[in-house]
């Protein structure tokens, strides 16, 4: 009887931790809706995270038992944070990184 109660509590206690943890998709797009592949997805601002496959595709698991923040990086868009409470689904919008030249030397 005692160790059913241990498991019990344990097993209520596990709870909220495997329930709190999502699969979060979502698809990254140009400012003209076309896809962005190699987009570094970061979790947190940690090393981990994924990038988005050759048509703007992600997945990544969460635990959003607290709020998180994604940051999306590539070399030719400006850098985006957005914050996750409870969406699972994204369509993330790139703005494209805008760098005016110098001048050109031949």
């Amino acid at each position: 009887m005692k160790v059913a109660s241990v498991l019990l509590c344990v097993l209520l206690a596990l709870t909220p931790l495997c329930a709190s943890a999502v699969t979060v998709t979502g698809v990254v797009v140009d400012d003209k809706g076309r896809p962005v592949p190699d987009v570094a997805i970061t979790i947190d601002a940690s090393a981990a995270g994924v990038v988005s496959a050759p048509d703007g595709v992600f997945e990544l698991d969460l635990d959003l038992s607290q709020p998180r923040r994604l940051t999306f990086k590539h070399i030719s868009f400006k850098p985006q944070m957005i914050s996750i409470v409870s969406d699972t689904s994204l369509r993330i919008e790139l703005a494209p990184s805008v760098y005016p030249m110098q001048g050109v030397t031949i």
